[in-house]
């Protein structure tokens, strides 16, 4: 495989490109941040200058086309008071939000799929908190986090201008919760959705941007249960389907799955299904513990009660695949610990400090299937007992779709794996094509994004054998094909 150097084409001269891979030698002046795989290519944010720029290091955007050669790199300087916020990523676009949290200042670039980029910038209110955006059609949508003064923001990136709509809770003692910012399918409309949530009450409302007209509507809806965490999708007729994890009580745990067809803002039909119910979401347990859960279900239905065993789980994604819909979700349990002199009497801290999470262990992912008027389908289970501890609470499973077959690409230690959903049954594949440890160099840490149908982009660090300090350690991106 031939190599090319192309150290002209950078600022920091230190780049090794090869027919389907790129090695990036790190040193103490080099930060890799954000990486985002286009249909036609990669583009990956290199920091220059890292330790000696302190709060305003130069940032580069190298971009590669499919086949990994680098096309071009360009350097961008916000104003050194605009603060980087929020990013957004699409299959054709990828956007970062730099903002000035004391005058309302903000700049953002666009990175489109044809490589060219284009510069934006504005002022926005003052004092924004965990902004989080959404782009569509030179609209930017932007959610503040400000508590008890969350808003959202409509900010038209070729007028300059801007409005605003109150979402904050309104009914007495209740708090606002996100749970989901995205665009229709069909029409193209862009859905946000959030819930007023407390220990009496609980709504949700949901404001949807239409494109054509540009107006703006506000939904109220009511559903049986809680809302955990949800995702939305559209059907042929334009109806909205909310699929998600329901629960009964005031708290973070999921009882089960449900789905919601929703028609001009009122649900006509709901369906929940409780997690003993499902055929395949306990396979994680062992037999002893799966046993003692059966005589448990056995003894529910034979007093015709119902059996409600909360779980830590987060929904990853909610995706249309044909006449179905496929939401997948990830069981966790978070690893915690205390400092030494903490008492903890019936798990509440009486004295010393509070415990601290130090990660996260994941068990399992279970994809559950509707069709398109609630009724369940399956579900599906998929093994992530690696026994790795994941530092940040962030998905596993990353959904592409193959001639209408819902694939998932995950990790399973250094291994990329994907799981295809055929009828009945679940496929898992190993990706092996990739480039494997050799005498030189060896992974320290690897992830792995689909590509398009039938191939993955793999990226993460290579070190080399030696000993410490003259340890050598690389950032590479690999193409790799699925089967």
């Amino acid at each position: 495989m031939r190599t090319i150097l192309i150290g002209a084409l950078l600022t920091f001269h230190l780049l090794a490109v090869c027919q389907t891979s790129v090695l990036i030698p790190m040193t103490d002046k080099l930060k890799i941040g954000e990486i985002n795989v286009f249909k036609s290519g990669v583009a990956l944010t290199v920091f220059d200058n890292y330790q000696t720029a302190g709060f305003n290091p130069k940032r580069n955007y190298i971009l590669f086309d499919s086949n990994l050669k680098a096309i071009d790199t360009i350097t961008v300087n916000p104003s050194f008071r605009d603060k980087y916020s929020a990013s957004f990523y699409s299959d054709s676009l990828f956007a970062q939000f730099f903002y000035d949290y004391r005058y309302g200042n903000f700049t953002l670039y666009c990175i489109n799929s044809d490589f060219s980029i284009d510069s934006f910038g504005g002022m926005l209110s003052k004092h924004i908190y965990e902004p989080k955006i959404w782009i569509n059609q030179h609209k930017m949508f932007l959610l503040n986090h400000m508590p008890n003064h969350e808003e959202l923001t409509v900010y038209d990136l070729k007028k300059s201008t801007f409005r605003t709509f109150d979402v904050s809770a309104k009914t007495r003692r209740t708090t606002f919760d996100y749970v989901c910012l995205t665009t229709l399918q069909h029409s193209n409309d862009v859905l946000f959705v959030w819930q007023e949530k407390g220990k009496k009450h609980h709504y949700t409302y949901a404001y949807r941007f239409e494109t054509e007209t540009e107006s703006m509507m506000k939904h109220k809806i009511t559903f049986p249960y809680r809302t955990i965490q949800a995702g939305v999708v559209e059907t042929d007729d334009g109806d909205l389907l909310f699929v998600g994890t329901y629960s009964k009580y005031f708290n973070q745990n999921a009882l089960g799955v449900f789905a919601g067809l929703v028609q001009d803002g009122s649900a006509i039909r709901y369906s929940a299904m409780p997690f003993t119910k499902l055929t395949n979401y306990y396979n994680y347990l062992n037999n002893t513990e799966r046993e003692s859960l059966k005589r448990k279900i056995d003894k529910a239905e034979t007093r015709e009660t119902e059996l409600d065993i909360p779980e830590k789980c987060m929904v990853t994604s909610v995706k249309k695949n044909g006449d179905r819909v496929s939401l997948s979700l990830e069981g966790y349990e978070p690893i915690t610990s205390s400092p030494t002199g903490t008492i903890i009497r019936n798990g509440q801290t009486v004295a010393g400090l509070p415990k601290s999470t130090d990660g996260y262990f994941f068990s399992h992912a279970s994809i559950v299937q509707f069709d398109m008027f609630t009724e369940f389908k399956g579900d599906y289970f998929v093994s992530l007992e690696s026994g790795e501890l994941i530092s940040a609470l962030s998905p596993r499973l990353n959904p592409f779709l193959c001639s209408d077959t819902a694939s998932y690409l995950y990790q399973f230690g250094f291994d990329v794996r994907t799981a295809t959903i055929l009828p009945g049954r679940i496929k898992i594949d190993i990706d092996t094509s990739t480039n494997t440890n050799t005498n030189e160099l060896y992974y320290t840490s690897r992830n792995a994004v689909p590509n398009g149908c039938g191939s993955i982009i793999s990226y993460g660090y290579k070190s080399g054998k030696g000993v410490l300090p003259n340890l050598r350690r690389y950032f590479y991106i690999e193409k790799a094909k699925l089967h």
